[in-house]
């Protein structure tokens, strides 16, 4: 919580992301007071308010934890829902925000911190519908949770289209997005998937020049 020492607290949750994946379901006894943590962190405005230094930055690296999270304790994540999806709506509305800036005014720092806050938005939306695919398979209908919250998560696969200076890996992780709400939901989010923005976000990733992001693309295609 002491968010003021940035480059200690990213450590700390960095190393709470590496011990939720090592440990899978054995963090639960401790996820509420980490997640009370994380939540409290990401949701005080005056954190990254500076947006220099890689080793300060402090919400990329919360929205990744919080999708190791959810991917370590599945469908226990539900009680987590009503907290953690505001932030993630927050937190895309001030990726559109700093996109509109650079449009203006191009800012290296800003820049990279676009990159990666938008990255992580996304990991935490993939960790989450994989998370709570897994739980469906012991917890029918679980996964249904997450269905009234897919608009808000295409609103972020839309600002991260509309985000034409993106790197690769953001371009990656959304097309990952869109091939796990297909793959999980089928046809129940059909239609949303059909949206201009997304046949627009696929393509570009079949153009990329990295293996990996055409290879996601491809399966993101197959899915839907």
């Amino acid at each position: 919580r002491n968010w003021q020492e940035a480059e200690v607290c990213a450590m700390a949750v960095h190393i709470t992301g590496d011990l939720c994946r090592a440990l899978e379901a054995g963090v639960g006894p401790v996820c509420d007071a980490v997640m009370q943590a994380l939540i409290e962190t990401v949701a005080n405005p005056a954190v990254d308010s500076n947006h220099t230094g890689t080793n300060t930055f402090l919400k990329p690296p919360i929205f990744e934890c919080i999708g190791d999270v959810a991917l370590a304790i599945t469908g226990n994540m539900s009680r987590y829902l009503g907290a953690v999806m505001p932030q993630l709506a927050g937190a895309t509305t001030q990726v559109d925000s700093i996109r509109k800036s650079l449009a203006e005014n191009e800012d290296e720092d800003l820049r990279f911190y676009l990159d990666r806050l938008s990255e992580s938005i996304l990991q935490a939306y993939t960790g989450l519908i994989q998370a709570f695919k897994v739980a469906n398979k012991t917890q029918p209908e679980i996964v249904d949770m997450l269905l009234p919250h897919v608009d808000q998560i295409m609103v972020m696969i839309n600002v991260v289209t509309m985000d034409k200076d993106r790197d690769d890996d953001v371009t990656r992780a959304a097309a990952g997005v869109v091939g796990d709400l297909a793959h999980t939901f089928e046809g129940k989010v059909k239609e949303k998937l059909c949206h201009a923005f997304v046949n627009e976000l696929l393509d570009e990733a079949r153009r990329s020049q990295k293996q990996e992001t055409l290879d996601v693309a491809k399966w993101a295609l197959d899915m839907l």
